[in-house]
């Protein structure tokens, strides 16, 4: 099994020398997406954020990091709602902020663009864009139903960790709720998110 605190140290170490490559090749978009990713995977969202603003700024037809920029929204609006367990209309609102950024960001991410970058965009960006559409539902309409039949759809087709646990977040029985973590956790066993539910 791999030591985790080693892991985020080779990360660490590639951030750096990705930094000396953007240093000598600032034009190229590439740098800043990869970097933006490493990023992410340290939960260091703003620097992940940064990078990928640089990237479309550079190249908006980016698609690859169109939708990782709408997957590091999502990434803040979980950190928030973790970090908030009272729902309060200030943890609505600044979720509806970070949703309507993601599903602006995988807007820009056409379908067609995996491979034009020499970056294939990852199965998790694929199926977190109808996550944020829900999401962004639920939050900006308040229709609570119409998100849960989305994901739920969505989910029969593909399912996802991810999905499983917002569905159970939608639903109002805790039976129900703990019925959804159950199934988020055999998809993927050890799933944080559907511990914190």
């Amino acid at each position: 099994q791999k030591d985790p605190g080693e892991t985020r140290a080779k990360i660490e170490e590639t951030v750096r020398a990705l930094g000396a490559f953007i240093e000598r090749h600032p034009e190229q978009p590439q740098g800043y997406y990869i970097r933006a990713r490493a990023a992410l995977y340290l939960d260091e969202y703003g620097k992940a954020e940064a990078d990928l603003l640089k990237t479309t700024a550079l190249e908006p037809g980016f698609g690859p990091a169109s939708a990782l920029l709408g997957r590091v929204y999502l990434e803040q609006m979980w950190e928030g709602s973790l970090r908030n367990t009272v729902v309060q209309a200030t943890n609505v609102d600044e979720a509806s902020v970070y949703l309507k950024k993601a599903t602006e960001a995988f807007a820009k991410a056409p379908a067609s663009s995996s491979g034009k970058w020499g970056l294939d965009r990852i199965d998790e960006e694929v199926t977190a864009a109808p996550a944020a559409r829900a999401l962004f539902i639920a939050f900006s309409e308040n229709n609570i139903a119409k998100a849960k039949a989305l994901l739920l759809d969505i989910h029969l087709k593909s399912p996802w960790e991810e999905f499983a646990s917002l569905i159970g977040q939608l639903s109002p029985e805790t039976d129900e709720q703990l019925k959804w973590y159950a199934e988020a956790l055999r998809i993927r066993p050890h799933y944080f998110k559907a511990y914190f539910n």
